[in-house]
């Protein structure tokens, strides 16, 4: 698979359902020759579960990282 565009998606200091309503609204509009990077706060990194989930129901896959120093959290996802 050759990835032609990255779209960022960073939700900020919280993740909340407006932050979960971000994503969801985003990911249809998300193709196949695109990646899709969701940035967040390490401490909030125990919330991504819901997000995860819906990367999953939506027929994403993903891979999850944090940065090397330590204050951020990435999502890296591209539809199957």
């Amino acid at each position: 698979m050759i990835i032609i565009g990255n779209i960022n998606l960073d939700l900020g200091p919280t993740v909340d359902r407006e932050a979960f309503d971000r994503v969801k609204s985003t990911l249809p509009r998300i193709s196949k020759d695109e990646q899709l990077t969701i940035t967040m706060e390490s401490t909030d990194a125990h919330q991504a579960d819901n997000i995860l989930g819906l990367l999953d129901t939506s027929g994403f896959t993903y891979q999850s990282r944090g940065s090397h120093d330590g204050n951020t959290y990435h999502i890296i996802a591209t539809r199957n």
